[in-house]
C-alpha cells in the first residue's frame, strides 16, 4: 500500500517506527506484503501520463509542493479534463487502468469525494472511493465507511451513520485559507 501524505509512508519509516514489525507480528508476512498492492491517495491520479510511483516517492513531504494537486483533488470522469470544482483534474477508468498497469498495483483507494453509501467501487474495480465522514458538514445525509483488506486482497467495507454531536457550526475548528471565507 502506498499511503498518502504523512511522514511514515516509506519502507524505512515503516520499519523504524514499528508499522512493518507490528503488521507482520499481528497479521503475518502475507498481510504486510499485501499492503503494497494499493496506491492510497486523497484525490486520485495525475494531469498527465507517465507519472510513476518513483516520482511520487521523490515528492518532498514537508509543506505544499507545486504539482501535487493531482494527488489531492481529482474527480472521476472518462479520460481527463478540468474538475467541476475548479481545483485539480478529473480522471476516468482508462487513465486508472493505464496507471495501475504501468505501476504494478492492484488498484487505487481514494477519499476526496462524498459517496452516499460511504464508499463506491468504480473504474471496473480499479478505483475505490472511501469517504469516512458521515453526514458530511451536517448536510449530505451520507454514510461513512472504512475498508479492510485481507492478505488475499479481499475487500470488506464497514458503513456507519453519523452520531449526534454538540451543536457547532460546520468547520468550526477550520483555520486559514478558504476556511476564513466560509466562516464569514
Amino acid at each position: 500500500m502506498f499511503i498518502n501524505r504523512g511522514n511514515h509512508e516509506s519502507k524505512e519509516m515503516n520499519r523504524t517506527y514499528g508499522f512493518e514489525g507490528e503488521a507482520k507480528h499481528k497479521h503475518g508476512e502475507q498481510t504486510y506484503k499485501g499492503l503494497k498492492r494499493y496506491f492510497v491517495v486523497h484525490g486520485g491520479l495525475f494531469s498527465k501520463d507517465g507519472v510513476t510511483l518513483e516520482d511520487v516517492r521523490k515528492i518532498k513531504r514537508v509543506g505544499q509542493q507545486p504539482g501535487q494537486e493531482g494527488l489531492m483533488y481529482p474527480q472521476e470522469m472518462p479520460g481527463r479534463g478540468p474538475s467541476k470544482r475548479g481545483v485539480g483534474i478529473a480522471f476516468g477508468p482508462d487513465v486508472t487502468k493505464r496507471w495501475c498497469d504501468a505501476n504494478g498495483v492492484t488498484g487505487i483507494i481514494r477519499s476526496h469525494e462524498v459517496r452516499q453509501d460511504g464508499y463506491a467501487i468504480e473504474h471496473g474495480g480499479l478505483c475505490t472511493t472511501v469517504f469516512s465522514a458521515p453526514n458530511y458538514v451536517d448536510q449530505a445525509g451520507n454514510k461513512g465507511a472504512f475498508i479492510r483488506i485481507d492478505a488475499f486482497g479481499n475487500q470488506a467495507y464497514t458503513q456507519f451513520d453519523a452520531r449526534p454531536h454538540p451543536p457547532m457550526k460546520p468547520m468550526a475548528y477550520a483555520g486559514g485559507g478558504m476556511a476564513n471565507l466560509l466562516m464569514m
